[in-house]
């Protein structure tokens, strides 16, 4: 049986580049290194009949665990939806191993930043318009960059000539101060100096960019409420802000994988991107 088929062609082939090192970091007494990569997902841009480059628009994700596990590939199929609709997705490791604090982490997710920036052009991203994105630990870390961009006290390692500032910051049940951090019960050093960490709220200014959260009325490890407090304090800041309780949502919910709630996201940063 022979059949002629009319395909839409809307949507890009997507393509996967795996194990891009960003940075080394000491290991072992000093007498080693650790690497630490990162995944991009983008609209594959060879063949002539492919989508035109030009400069994409950039999400780099952070993965959650309670500070203390993480894997950068765990929520590519997730994070698809966005490089299917002209972005760049970059997911980035960061160092859990006991010898990090969560400021390592900070630091080291910006790093990343500045390493994407340097690589603009071999990307074919849009220096100017980066975005994080992050679930609950991670979702600390993307608050924790958003808040501090530029700022000499948070930035180590190289390229150092480059910014990394965000243009817009979303996140899903995140962490949003020290104290709520430590009552995570996955977290094995609450009380130790592996939790020193800046507060996002103490570090709001008229360059802070837009923000945005999702979080479950429903969630056991990390209290909503922390976000509605968050949110009130952008809000007195007057930093470009908006919030979404979802109703019945639980920590890590399959909720938040849905296509609406994607919807969201996606046009809250098509939106602080100038993105149309």
């Amino acid at each position: 049986m022979k059949y002629t088929l009319s395909v839409d062609g809307g949507e890009p082939l997507i393509c996967l580049a795996d194990q891009v090192v960003y940075a080394q970091i000491p290991y072992w007494c000093g007498g080693a290194s650790k690497a630490l990569a990162l995944s991009v997902m983008r609209p594959r841009q060879y063949y002539p009949y492919d989508p035109a480059g030009g400069g994409l628009p950039a999400i780099v994700f952070f993965c959650g665990g309670a500070f203390s596990k993480m894997d950068r590939n765990v929520q590519l199929p997730e994070l698809v939806y966005y490089a299917k609709r002209g972005y760049a997705v970059f997911s980035v490791e960061y160092a859990t191993d006991r010898i990090y604090t969560v400021m390592d982490q900070v630091i080291q997710c910006k790093r990343a930043i500045r390493f994407i920036r340097a690589h603009a052009a071999a990307f074919d991203i849009d220096p100017a318009c980066l975005a994080v994105l992050g679930d609950s630990a991670g979702g600390y870390l993307a608050l924790a960059a958003a808040v501090s961009g530029d700022d000499p006290a948070y930035r180590a390692g190289k390229d150092l000539d480059q910014s990394d500032a965000v243009q817009a910051a979303a996140t899903l049940f995140p962490v949003t101060t020290r104290a709520m951090a430590a009552n995570i019960p996955a977290f094995p050093d609450a009380n130790t100096c592996r939790l020193e960490l800046l507060e996002p709220a103490d570090h709001l200014s008229d360059k802070t960019p837009p923000i945005l959260t999702l979080h479950g009325t429903d969630d056991h490890t990390v209290a909503a409420a922390g976000s509605v407090a968050f949110h009130e304090a952008l809000d007195r800041a007057k930093v470009p802000n908006a919030l979404y309780l979802v109703e019945g949502a639980d920590h890590g919910d399959a909720l938040f994988a849905q296509t609406c709630v994607k919807e969201i996201i996606l046009r809250f940063l098509d939106d602080a991107l100038q993105r149309r």
